[in-house]
Order: structure tokens, then C-alpha cells, then sequence
């Protein structure tokens, strides 16, 4: 079972001013709170259980399409469900504590927009450096919150009602 965890608010506030990141949008009581929040929407990411192959009807039958087109030489049009990759749980979390910042914490959403506008043209700059044939994207870094931000910025200016539903219901592969 999936739970919250993490210092308390202390704690975590110093913690985040040695980390001595520029601007850090995480050393307010409000980001403190806003981040158990983030936490509480990977739980309720988890519970949808998209990140494995977790339906076990779906499962067999996968398994058994695959041993009839093997066997009978058989094949039918079939939907794929792939399990999701795991950054887009930490974009559900950073959207659900970007809309409680946005609705409860309007200084740490205005401190999270600051942050992330700067993080990003940082990003801009190591992309356009990057030959992608030889090395990662910087949204494929780990831990995965850049992409996170990125994405779930664009996905709550795009969908902003309906972006769990988005990222709780995964596109089917034909």
C-alpha cells in the first residue's frame, strides 16, 4: 500500500536551504504543505496501478492472443496497453500541487512559475548543446521533475480540467 512520507516542516525547510538551489520555490511553510500535496498525488497516481502490468484479465489475454498467433498462426486486432513511464507520475504530482498552489498557495505558485522559468531556459541551453544520437534528453534526467514541470505545465495550459483523466487513462497501442 502506497503511503506519505517526509520530515516535518522544520526539518524540511532547512533542508532545502542547504541544497543552496537558486531561488528555491521549497523553503516556505506554503511549499512545505504544497509538497505534501505533490506527495499525495503519487499516491493517488499509484493507485491506479499504470506503471505495471497490473489487470490480470488483460494479461491473459495478451498471453493467450500471443500463443494463438503462434500456435494457429492466427491474428486479430488487438488493443496494447503499454505501462506508462514512471515521469508520468511526477508529472500527476507536480500538476496537483500546481493547481493547490494555484488555488490555496499563491505564493508558491508564483515562486514555482519564477523557479521554473528560469530552470527551463537552463534546459533550453543544454538541449540546444546536446547531440540526442549520443546522449540523453534533459527531460530524461533523473530525478525526473524537469520533465515533469514541462510537461505538466503544458498539459494543465492544454487541459486544465480534465488533465487527470488524460494521465490516468493511457493511449492504446494497435
Amino acid at each position: 500500500m502506497p503511503i506519505i512520507s517526509g520530515g516535518l516542516l522544520t526539518p524540511f525547510i532547512e533542508l532545502q536551504r542547504r541544497k543552496r538551489i537558486f531561488k528555491n520555490p521549497y523553503v516556505t511553510r506554503e511549499s512545505y504543505l504544497a509538497t505534501i500535496i505533490h506527495e499525495f498525488g503519487h499516491v493517488y497516481w499509484s493507485q491506479h496501478k499504470l506503471w505495471w502490468y497490473s489487470n490480470k484479465k488483460e494479461n491473459l489475454v495478451y498471453l493467450k492472443q500471443a500463443l494463438e498467433a503462434i500456435e494457429r498462426n492466427l491474428s486479430r486486432k488487438i488493443h496494447l496497453r503499454v505501462p506508462s513511464h514512471m515521469n508520468l507520475s511526477e508529472a500527476y504530482a507536480f500538476c496537483t500541487e500546481y493547481c493547490v498552489a494555484e488555488l490555496v498557495f499563491p505564493k508558491h505558485k508564483l515562486n514555482l512559475d519564477k523557479f521554473y522559468s528560469r530552470r527551463i531556459r537552463e534546459l533550453i541551453k543544454l538541449e540546444s548543446s546536446k547531440n540526442l544520437d549520443q546522449e540523453d534528453s534533459v527531460l530524461d534526467s533523473h530525478p525526473a521533475h524537469d520533465f515533469a514541470a514541462v510537461f505538466g505545465i503544458l498539459l494543465l495550459r492544454n487541459s486544465p480540467k480534465n488533465w487527470p483523466k488524460k494521465l490516468t487513462t493511457p493511449e492504446k497501442l494497435y
